[in-house]
């Protein structure tokens, strides 16, 4: 669950249903009002948070295997590349990266 903290009131309030439980995600503003959210510890999926219409959505786009402690790194168009981390099966430290393309 993703909780959103409110600046005028000054308080965390309002909530939005993660499609999957995560620990050990990435997380990354790609626009003003949506965040990616990626890997995770037992997960391969990306989701994409639409913190305006409070609502989640999974992407079809999956990672080859679990992968957590990864980075997400915003490129110069509407790319995001996916680096590091380890293969939750195995605990091995992944010499893979990745280019997400969101497609916009």
């Amino acid at each position: 669950m993703a909780t959103l903290f409110d600046p005028v009131e000054l308080k965390w309030s309002g909530s939005i249903q993660l499609r999957r439980p995560r620990s050990g995600h990435s997380s990354l503003m790609i626009e003003t009002d949506k965040v990616l959210v990626g890997g995770g510890q037992h997960q391969r999926s990306f989701e994409l948070i639409n913190v305006r219409k409070m609502h989640s959505r999974l992407l079809s786009a999956k990672l080859p295997h679990p992968t957590d402690d990864l980075e997400l790194l915003r490129l110069n168009d509407h790319r995001v590349w996916v680096i590091g981390g380890q293969n939750t099966r195995t605990g091995d430290t992944t010499d893979q990266t990745w280019i997400l393309d969101l497609g916009h």
